[in-house]
């Protein structure tokens, strides 16, 4: 037990050091000079010498800096039995010496003054009174001699009486001084033992009274008056505690050393030495006998206390992993349910008691699972994890895990099981919606990928077995982007959710519809007989998707292209299959959407081929092997080239040159435009900044700008605005060509760039005009600055032809909207001549210039305005 925390301190800082050695001296003088009127020995050997438990309780407590106290009060009060200084001297060191050798031991060997144990006890008797008062006694006796107070005879009984009185007043004083907590009698006397203190306090008095009527010579009444106090000692020892119990023994051996100075009371006799030793012997026996009590008492408090708290740990900890315990009988019937048991929407555990955990019926066990079930128990085993799902009394399911173990007599008697139950129903909830989770679409309920390919496998494995085909319908919904751009994504969603049940509503109940995600979605056919099957329920799908979907902003519109895959026919690996289901799909958008097709060999020749060209275009890409050229465009009002358009080219080191038509939807669907879109814009750039220094300030050229870019912003490259005003160029040096496919349903994304590059001065050009929707709000909603008739229009030109007709009236609705007008693919003076009278502005085609290298181009260009351009050499 750690002693007070005054022992930490050193005692010249600390305030008030000074007032407790005077007030420790003053209380050893004071119980000195009582203990002095019990003398015997020339009145320097006591009956009890209180001072001493007093010194070594304030040296344990306060610590041993507080020992000048100590001998402070030795000196004073053995100054008042005797004038000789030697025999003060060496009484009062031996006093303290001894006292602060009590104390040491104390603190040693860790004593725990609340005398919370029977060690406590041995402790303080035998090291701190027994051991230590050796000292005293020994100092003390010696020191009678050598002044002569005492005859040599009389050393031993001298040392034995001093030893003892020293001993008695550390048991007594220091027991009832150690023992004391500040308001322990006042919480006694306001607790509930209030009546238990004043029943105390009258049995003292009592005692008090009784012993000063003894008669010396009547053994009986001695015998009596001795006997009866002990039992009510060991009464305030067990129901007060150790502080009450060590004053009570204080109090009577006070009142009997008292009565035994005066030859009176219970201890008194004819000789001395037998009074003297009756009294140390009865009230030493009184006072271990209490406080031995006072000691098991506190263990005994203790270990209930563990018990309550370990049982407390365990009901905790019990709840923790469970919420009820429960016990059975010998024939597995409830005999106690306790805790937090299931919901009692489920059970209730007054029900239980009484039956076997079979007498309520199991959702998920049959009647071979309670049999085996049962059989354990029989057997005495033990089990875990044993769950059991039930229909509660609010007609939903509940789910419960049991775990048990059996209970046995100390001679192996089987009495019945034990164990504990824990509702897990909001686990198994979550399990199950994390399954779900896991293997279905969250938007449309449908399986996803992951349980797609589970079942395709499985369906693969039972064809083959059964010699059957499996078809895999790959669907994908054309234009749903649109719908996502121009109503929003919730309705986009809305749209996903009705198509997903219309999918469902054309195959059959056991067919397999799941959605592997965005709008694509996929169908497995099973235990087909033939293709004509196959074709009749892709018919049935592109049907139902065509139908208008009502979404809350309006109607919606989309078509579906459907690929199909067969198994064993096509492939039979399950990736093979899907991959093949795309093929096809890809080829019927190709053919132009909504539609079907199966697929064939070729296809998987063309996504070899379109799988070997995008691996190839990478590398080019990234070791720079394409190149670019220009095709000039020629004012056809003046005959001069302010214009051109830059192309893209490639040549193959292996296979020479492929063509734009065959590697820009490529690159377009593997994401390599947007740097090949970059490099190209780079080239025209540092062309156009050339042109405009040789030839004229207000020299353009054209740059073709995919949907991709426009959808795929690249954050790390610079706006065009901000690299051309970096090279010293305005924005309309730079004319962006676009197609109408990229108005349709423009997003916002697009609608923000095609600001910023206006914004920038960048001017716009409608790429292939006549060929697509043709909209006139396209032209009003977004400021385009070119028309570029498609060569169809142009291929054909001749007087009084339809494609003249719409070629004038394509110039006139231009000129109309303030737009100015490129003509495509003019190859013949006649298309020049009929483009020029119908008022076209510009004219590009193969009769002006085939596309031309840089160098070559710029030689065109100083030949084609002569003689009005200046050569610059």
């Amino acid at each position: 037990m750690p002693v007070s925390a005054h022992t930490s301190l050193e005692p010249k800082f600390r305030s008030g050091y000074f007032l407790c050695i005077a007030g420790l001296a003053l209380g050893y003088f004071l119980a000195g000079r009582i203990g002095l009127e019990l003398a015997v020995f020339g009145s320097l050997v006591t009956l009890v010498w209180l001072p001493s438990g007093m010194a070594v309780v304030a040296l344990f407590r306060w610590g041993r800096h507080y020992w000048p106290g100590v001998w402070l009060g030795a000196f004073a009060v053995n100054a008042t039995a005797s004038n000789d200084l030697i025999l003060i001297l060496a009484v009062s060191s031996g006093n303290t010496v001894a006292s602060l050798v009590a104390a040491a031991l104390l603190r040693r060997w860790r004593f725990n003054p609340d005398i919370g144990s029977v060690r406590d006890v041995v402790i303080f008797v035998g090291a701190a009174a027994l051991l230590s008062m050796t000292l005293s006694a020994t100092c003390g006796a010696l020191s009678l001699l050598l002044t002569q107070a005492i005859a040599p005879g009389d050393v031993g009984m001298a040392w034995f009486t001093w030893w003892l009185g020293d001993a008695v007043g550390v048991v007594l004083g220091g027991f009832a001084l150690v023992t004391y907590r500040h308001g322990t009698y006042r919480r006694l006397w306001r607790g509930e033992h209030r009546t238990a203190l004043i029943a105390a306090l009258l049995w003292l008095l009592l005692v008090s009274v009784a012993w000063s009527f003894v008669v010396p010579d009547d053994p009986v009444g001695q015998m009596l008056s001795l006997t009866f106090p002990v039992g009510v000692l060991v009464w305030i020892a067990f129901r007060l505690g150790s502080s009450p119990a060590a004053v009570a023994v204080l109090i009577v051996s006070v009142v009997g050393s008292g009565l035994l100075v005066n030859q009176s009371g219970p201890f008194a006799d004819a000789e001395l030495y037998l009074s003297i030793t009756k009294f140390w012997a009865y009230i030493n026996t009184v006072a271990v006998v209490a406080l031995l009590v006072s000691a098991l008492n506190a263990e005994r408090a203790r270990t209930i206390n563990d018990l309550a708290r370990s049982e407390a740990r365990f009901r905790s900890l019990t709840q923790l992993s469970s919420d009820w315990y429960w016990e059975q009988d010998a024939d597995f019937r409830f005999v106690r349910v306790e805790g937090e048991f299931v919901p009692e929407h489920m059970l209730v555990i007054a029900e239980e008691v009484g039956k076997t955990r079979w007498d309520t019926p199991a959702l998920n066990l049959s009647a071979a699972d309670w049999r085996a079930h049962q059989a354990a128990l029989e057997a005495h085993l033990p089990f875990h994890d044993f769950e059991i799902e039930r229909l509660g009394k609010d007609h939903r399911t509940h789910w419960s895990r049991i775990s048990g173990i059996p209970i046995r007599t100390p001679d192996g008697k089987f009495l019945g099981y034990r164990g504990v139950g824990e509702n897990i129903t909001k686990r198994k909830l979550a399990e199950k919606k994390a399954r779900h989770a896991a293997h279905y679409d969250a938007l449309t309920g449908l399986p996803n990928r992951a349980l797609f390919m589970d079942r395709l496998a499985q369906e693969v494995q039972r064809a083959k077995r059964a010699q059957l085909q499996v078809a895999v319908l790959l669907l994908d919904l054309d234009d749903f982007k649109g719908i996502n751009d121009t109503m929003g994504h919730d309705q986009g969603d809305r749209l996903l959710v009705q198509a997903a049940q219309r999918i469902k509503a054309c195959v059959r109940e056991t067919d397999t519809v799941a959605r592997l995600g965005g709008d694509e979605f996929t169908v497995i056919l099973h235990s087909l007989q033939d293709t004509r099957q196959i074709a009749l329920i892709a018919e049935k799908i592109i049907a139902a998707i065509s139908l208008p979907f009502v979404l809350e902003t309006g109607s919606g519109y989309v078509t579906a292209t459907v690929g199909v895959a067969l198994y064993p026919q096509d492939e039979t690996q399950i990736e093979g299959l899907l991959k093949a289901a795309d093929q096809a799909m890809y080829a019927a958008k190709a053919a132009g959407r909504n539609r079907f097709g199966f697929f064939t060999p070729d296809l998987q020749e063309k996504a070899q081929h379109r799988l070997w060209l995008t691996r190839e275009m990478r590398v080019a890409v990234r070791e720079k092997l394409f190149s670019v050229v220009y095709q000039p465009i020629i004012n056809l009002q003046t005959g001069r080239c302010t214009k051109a358009e830059i192309l893209l080219r490639w040549t193959h080191p292996a296979t020479g040159s492929i063509s734009p038509a065959e590697f820009i939807p490529v690159a377009e669907s593997s994401g390599l435009i947007m740097p090949l879109g970059e490099w190209v814009f780079e080239q025209a750039a540092h062309e156009v900044q050339r042109c405009r220094r040789l030839f004229a300030a207000d020299f353009q050229i054209s740059v073709n700008k995919s949907p991709v870019q426009f959808s795929n912003l690249d954050k790390t490259v610079a706006p065009w605005g901000e690299r051309l005003a970096l090279m010293g160029l305005p924005g309309n040096s730079i004319v962006a060509e676009i197609t109408e496919g990229l108005l349709l349903g423009v997003s916002p994304a697009v609608q923000s760039h095609l600001r910023s590059l206006q914004a920038a001065g960048i001017q716009l050009a409608l790429d292939d005009f006549g060929t697509g929707f043709s909209s006139l709000a396209y032209l009003q909603k977004h400021d385009i600055d070119y028309l570029k008739i498609d060569q169809v229009f142009v291929r054909n030109l001749a007087v009084s032809s339809k494609d003249l007709a719409l070629c004038e009236a394509m110039v006139v609705m231009a000129h109309k909207l303030g737009l100015r007008v490129i003509a495509e693919g003019v190859e013949t003076a006649l298309q020049r001549d009929l483009l020029t009278a119908a008022g076209c502005d510009f004219g590009q085609g193969y009769w002006f210039a085939r596309p031309l290298g840089a160098q070559a181009f710029e030689a065109f260009v100083v030949q084609q305005n002569l003689p009005a351009a200046q050569v610059i050499a």
